[in-house]
């Protein structure tokens, strides 16, 4: 019978580590760094989300009043209600590209996210429109 061959005690070496107080508070600090900031992540995801939402809503809100503004009369649209459609174009394209701001952000919630731009003036002598029986702005 032929004998086992013999093995040298270098190939038979495990690698060990030893699991000090110290190491494993370490560890268990590292963890919980890593975890603590996939948490914020998520929450500053889930905050991007929803600015999103709100501005793609206002947006909504401002294009659909613009086009009721000229549908308010039966002999066409005056230079005023002209004025106001484009005014209120102009705020639903401001909210639009906040929307579009936002649903990046979210996408990327390690980034930085910069200040919002101020919203377009609103021009001189020209009424916001308010639907008929709603509260006024």
């Amino acid at each position: 019978m032929p004998e086992p061959a013999e093995v040298s005690p270098a190939t038979t070496r495990r690698f060990r580590v030893r699991l000090t107080v110290r190491r494993l508070m370490v560890v268990i600090a590292a963890a919980s760094v890593l975890l603590g900031a996939a948490v914020g992540l998520q929450r500053r995801k889930a905050r991007f989300r929803r600015l999103a939402g709100e501005y793609a809503q206002r947006s909504s809100h401002e294009y659909m009043i613009g086009q009721i503004v000229t549908q308010a009369t039966h002999f066409g649209p005056s230079s005023m209600e002209l004025r106001m459609q484009e005014a209120h174009y102009a705020r639903g394209d401001y909210y639009a590209d906040l929307k579009a701001k936002y649903a990046r952000a979210a996408d990327r919630p390690w980034l930085p996210v910069g200040r919002d731009p101020s919203p377009p003036a609103w021009p001189g002598g020209v009424p916001y429109y308010t639907p008929p029986g709603a509260r006024p702005r």
